[in-house]
């Protein structure tokens, strides 16, 4: 069960309009006289989404839309700060921050080769795993020290919201499921390791329907079956 996330389509007339408003209103703060604490307040105010009483941004302050950035009162933000805000950024009340900080809510597939799919609704994922210093596994191409994972994927319900994928793999690596939906940029619900979405499950959102095992004195198979649990189905409902 993975979590849909609406990609951006930044060549759209609505949102170039934006962008172009977003950089005119940053230019004229830019040169405006520092002094003049009521222009200054007033071009924020017309650059973002709200903004709060006794509020400080310093140049140089770069944003992608503004629109989507959210401040309470009291907030200092300092020199050469970054926020790109393809979603919604929410600073609180008395908030310093530091020069230099980037904040970035812009997200898209990690891999090449699914960058330009739209709407595919099956596929084969083969990539190389490997580990972090922090035991997180991630997708690279090395085929020498990586290894090798192929996973298989099939949408057979979704809204506007979620999908539910049927889900086979080739290969047993760790984490090799959660590491390919986050590489398209869909994350599992309730996977707070590999992407942190919402989590109406209470769970992560992974259920194993189906397992066939080999008795390994024997050679006898066993086959085990699982229904797809209610509260999969019932996000599909809404």
């Amino acid at each position: 069960m993975v979590q849909k996330y609406n990609f951006i389509e930044t060549d759209t007339k609505e949102l170039f309009m934006i962008h172009a408003k977003a950089r005119a209103l940053l230019k004229e703060y830019f040169i405006c006289d520092y002094r003049n604490i009521e222009k200054r307040n007033y071009i924020l105010k017309q650059l973002f989404g709200s903004m709060g009483k006794n509020v400080s941004v310093d140049l140089n302050f770069f944003c992608d839309f503004g629109k989507n950035i959210f401040i309470g009162d009291n907030v200092v933000i300092n020199a050469n700060c970054t926020f790109i805000d393809n979603e919604k950024i929410v600073i609180g009340n008395k908030v310093l921050i530091a020069p230099n900080v980037q904040i970035y809510t812009a997200y898209h597939p990690v891999l090449p080769e699914y960058r330009l799919l739209k709407d595919k609704k099956e596929g084969t994922i083969k990539t190389y795993l490997k580990s972090n210093n922090l035991n997180l596994m991630y997708s690279s191409n090395d085929k020498v020290h990586g290894k090798l994972a192929i996973t298989h994927y099939k949408i057979i319900k979704e809204n506007d919201l979620y999908s539910l994928l049927d889900v086979h793999i080739d290969t047993g690596r760790k984490n090799q499921i959660r590491v390919a939906m986050n590489d398209m940029g869909h994350t599992i619900i309730g996977d707070d390791k590999y992407g942190e979405p919402s989590n109406p499950l209470k769970r992560l959102g992974l259920h194993a329907y189906r397992l066939k095992i080999k008795h390994p004195f024997t050679n006898k198979i066993y086959n085990f079956e699982s229904k797809i649990p209610n509260e999969f189905l019932n996000l599909l409902k809404k």
